[in-house]
């Protein structure tokens, strides 16, 4: 077999960044593709670290993002790929280089050396991955990281299927159609509902051991998969300059973000627009005003690098909006009864759905979960309650009896080792909400050492703090949050 049926895999990410900087300031002609946007940004900036600090010259690096995929530029080198990609030495790709385009040379020549693949979980399928990878065709040599992390994703056909019609998706889909879960071969939307479950439960199943999947899936259809040695040299350099290009990336943007101009309100409403729209080129600059401002308004305060630096690219929104939605009981009852469960426990509104992501039942499940936790009752955090492992047996107990639902709806997977460390466990789901825990103290117990815990004050401080203006400045419905703009 040639090359281009011949696939090297490596288990580490750090070793094959380490490599593509090796082969890249070797001359040779490199593709990157991920589908992470935030790798292919750090990765950039990893290349661009070598030369720093080596003093070698620069290399001609096109990157490609969702960040800059309507600019001009971007899009006249996508409709002219094939000349266009020559002109450089690297070009790195997240998913905004569409499914569509082709990268194939006349007389099917090899132009390009390398290409490189880095793809976390949770994201794609491993087919998927794979079309990615296939972009360029002919290349001389394919090296890939993959993530090794595993799930437990219900996948079975029946259980996809009967979730899919209960999620409103049926609804939306056939308005004023009743959903019968044992009409398996009915007339009408049964086609459409038995593909789309079909579809599903095959991206499912991959996730589950994403690695793997590729490895038997490339194999199957016959290329050889390489396992690559480690590389001491490599996965120390590489690692090195990853870390550096990341620290720098993040310094970058949130100088930019302090720089941008505000928008009046007209402006940011028609931004909006245009993003909704995705049709239009928009600038980075706009980008940038656009978040400034949409950062400024939802914590009613000047821009500044600590704020950037928190808001943590909107996650921290996201958590103080979870943070709002588990400590009003009210609008958890409000929101069960809209799933029409009727009588039945909290505990089983989340059987309802084992498959599609919803926010709300989200919100419901974070909520049981606290709620089993001694530092949360009722809707409010306890922060001056102190506790050891002993305690959370509860906590432990539940968590593994949701942990296919926790997977499904918080995206976190729960911990092989959740009885010796169920702190840790806590911690993850605490930091949905913008909390973590803090070590109060330790104690002797036959012999034995405990460590005791608490809410970390601060933390919980500063979250409550923004909580509460927002209850001043904005509208909750349900699971909703209406921005309400100052005057």
């Amino acid at each position: 077999m040639g090359p281009q049926r011949t696939i090297n895999l490596y288990s580490s990410q750090h070793q094959l960044i380490g490599n593509l900087i090796s082969d890249a300031y070797a001359g040779k002609r490199i593709f990157i593709t991920s589908n992470s946007k935030e790798k292919i940004k750090q990765i950039r900036k990893a290349i661009d670290e070598k030369a720093a600090v080596t003093g070698l010259d620069g290399l001609r690096i096109f990157q490609i993002t969702s960040d800059n995929s309507r600019e001009k530029e971007t899009q006249d080198f996508i409709n002219n790929v094939k000349s266009r990609i020559l002109k450089y030495d690297v070009v790195l790709s997240s998913p905004s280089l569409g499914t569509g385009v082709d990268i194939t040379f006349d007389g099917a020549e090899s132009k390009i050396d390398v290409v490189y693949g880095f793809f976390e979980n949770q994201i794609n399928s491993h087919t998927e991955i794979d079309q990615q990878l296939a972009r360029v065709r002919h290349p001389r040599d394919v090296r890939v990281w993959i993530s090794p992390r595993k799930y437990n994703f219900e996948f079975e056909f029946n259980v996809v299927k009967e979730d899919f019609i209960r999620n409103n998706l049926f609804e939306h889909l056939f308005p004023g159609a009743e959903a019968d879960f044992d009409d398996a071969n009915g007339e009408g939307y049964s086609l459409f509902v038995n593909m789309a479950a079909m579809i599903l439960a095959d991206q499912r199943a991959s996730k589950n051991n994403l690695k793997e999947n590729f490895i038997e899936y490339k194999t199957k259809n016959g290329w050889i998969v390489n396992q690559a040695l480690p590389d001491d040299l490599e996965t120390t350099e590489g690692k090195e300059l990853y870390r550096i290009g990341r620290s720098k990336l993040k310094e970058e943007e949130i100088e930019r973000l302090v720089v941008a101009l505000p928008m009046a309100k007209p402006e940011y409403d028609n931004m909006k627009e245009r993003l909704d729209q995705n049709d239009e080129e928009i600038s980075r600059s706009e980008l940038e005003s656009f978040w400034r401002t949409r950062i400024e308004l939802f914590y009613q305060q000047k821009i500044s690098k600590q704020l950037v630096e928190r808001d943590n690219k909107g996650r921290y929104r996201d958590s103080v909006y979870r943070y709002i939605a588990v400590t009003n009981v009210d609008l958890i009852k409000e929101q069960i009864k809209t799933r029409k469960t009727g009588m039945k426990s909290r505990v089983m509104a989340l059987n309802s759905s084992k498959v599609m992501r919803d926010r709300v039942l989200g919100d419901i499940l974070l909520f049981e979960i606290l709620n089993a936790s001694p530092i949360f009752k009722a809707g409010e955090f306890w922060p001056d309650i102190e506790f050891g492992l002993d305690d959370l047996d509860k906590f432990t107990n539940f968590s593994i009896q949701m942990r296919v639902f926790v997977e499904t709806q918080l995206g976190l997977t729960i911990r092989s080792d959740i009885k010796t460390k169920a702190t840790e466990q806590l911690g993850d789901f605490l930091k949905l909400v913008g909390l973590k825990l803090k070590m109060n103290r330790t104690k002797k117990v036959g012999g034995k050492k405990n460590y005791l815990y608490k809410l970390d004050p601060d933390t919980h401080a500063e979250v409550e703090n923004i909580a509460s203006n927002l209850h001043s400045k904005f509208l909750i419905v349900q699971d909703l949050v209406i921005n309400v703009y100052l005057q």
